[in-house]
């Protein structure tokens, strides 16, 4: 077990409120512990389990959850603007009101209703309510619409151009019928 800043840091932990602003917390075990307003702004959570913990209206903001095991996790209203999410497991995470402006979704994998995923062999596509993230390019819907076969293949070749002309409806028509949904 580990003590930071007083707080016992192990699974189905009572953390509820407390202040772990930039806390090195990487490679702990944190499953099912309550972290309700929590703040771990800037914390280092990499590699942490946090599979079924209860992280509603934390502030993550600038947190690194890079491979974390978020999987079960409840972050309704939680603040994960800038948040590095990039590898994390969000499969059946309670996203509901959570702010993931700016994060990194790289290579995530999303919840299906907030974040969607797609796999393909040479890329990795993740879509939330506005953007398309697409390898290491993430823009709005409408740009990867409007992108030129030239500006395609500024991003990562002639292959980039080959796979987006083998993907580009799939992709828009996924990113388009599911932001149409989660509006409603």
């Amino acid at each position: 077990m580990t003590v930071i800043n007083g707080y016992k840091i192990e699974p189905c932990a009572d953390l509820r409120c407390a202040n772990l602003r930039g806390a090195q917390l990487g490679y702990t075990n944190l499953r099912d512990a309550d972290l309700r307003y929590t703040n771990l702004r800037g914390a280092d959570l990499r590699y942490t389990n946090l599979r079924d913990a209860d992280l509603r209206y934390t502030n993550l903001k600038d947190a690194d959850l890079r491979e974390a095991d978020l999987k079960g996790a409840n972050l309704k209203g939680a603040n994960l603007r800038y948040a590095n999410l990039s590898c994390a497991d969000l499969s059946c995470t309670n996203l509901r009101e959570a702010d993931l402006r700016y994060a990194n979704l790289r290579y995530a994998i999303g919840d299906g209703t907030h974040i969607r995923t797609m796999q393909t062999k040479r890329y990795t596509v993740v879509c939330t309510e506005d953007t398309i993230a697409i390898g290491c390019q993430k823009h709005s819907v409408k740009e990867w619409e409007e992108f030129s076969d030239a500006q395609i293949i500024t991003m990562d070749g002639i292959d980039a151009l080959e796979w987006w002309n083998k993907y580009k409806d799939i992709v828009i028509t996924l990113a388009r019928d599911w932001s149409g949904r989660h509006r409603k």
